[in-house]
């Protein structure tokens, strides 16, 4: 099989690469070559000390030298989910002649985020735990307490299928490394100290999918519309029975679609 372009996958919290182990497959098979980075500050990746060390400029450059050592005579494509797909909408913002399109996946366009916790009080209530990782030492304490016991309810509660519990016993692996857990709640940090600030400000002109479980328990669906203004080339594909984990709930479902937002 010919190679059709390249896929760059990048995960959000709390999760690692393997958070799109169900896609790798179906991905190869249609063709396409597919890289999935453990983001800074997760699991393999380096933990810098310090906020500032995960802004929107340290994030986006680490992606940017990632899609350059793709680049060949094969289109890239980037992919991402929570957080995840914020760093990809700052890199379709910031240098849209090195991708194809880009593809998010729950992930909210950073102005429309801003303007929905102003104005939705059930937003900001479901995003509360933005404002405790604001919380020096706290945090990671609360995550770390009785085994990560908050981690692993979250793994198994907040999709609609629950991880295996060799897959949750592999993200507590990595929640265990030293500054891991700092370095994850550090991205929260950072946009509180307004070091993402510019994402969300400027046009994007590169084709834009969006796919959106509408059973997401921390983002309404409302989200799920990019603001026409900034983002005029865009499809958005819902599916109603998922969660914000729509890669774990329905993976035949979700690849599928994923496939048609690719080609």
């Amino acid at each position: 099989m010919s190679l059709v372009g390249q896929v760059i996958l990048v995960h959000g919290f709390p999760n690692f690469w393997l958070v799109w182990k169900n896609q790798f497959k179906a991905l190869a098979e249609a063709g396409f070559h597919v890289i999935a980075p453990d983001l800074r500050g997760y699991n393999a990746s380096s933990r810098p000390s310090g906020v500032k060390n995960y802004s929107q400029d340290c994030v986006t450059r680490d992606l940017l030298h990632l899609v350059d050592c793709c680049s060949n005579d094969q289109a890239v494509s980037m992919v991402g989910h929570d957080w995840g797909g914020v760093a990809v909408w700052a890199v379709a913002e910031i240098c849209p002649n090195k991708l194809k399109k880009i593809v998010t996946v729950n992930s909210p366009h950073f102005d429309s985020l801003r303007s929905h916790l102003q104005r939705s009080l059930c937003q900001r209530l479901r995003s509360w735990y933005f404002v405790f990782f604001q919380l020096p030492v706290i945090p990671e304490a609360f995550l770390q307490f009785n085994r990560f016991w908050a981690l692993r309810r979250s793994l198994r509660t907040s999709s609609l299928k629950s991880q295996c519990e060799e897959d949750i016993n592999r993200y507590v692996e990595a929640y265990t490394s030293s500054g891991a857990l700092t370095g994850m709640i550090n991205y929260y940090r950072a946009a509180h100290a307004g070091y993402w600030e510019n994402v969300g400000r400027t046009h994007v002109s590169i084709p834009v999918k969006v796919i959106w479980g509408v059973m997401d328990r921390y983002l309404d669906c409302q989200l799920a519309n990019p603001p026409k203004d900034l983002v005029q080339d865009v499809t958005v594909r819902l599916l109603p029975e998922l969660s914000h984990w729509p890669m774990w709930d329905d993976p035949e479902l979700f690849n599928r679609t994923l496939l048609t937002c690719l080609s």
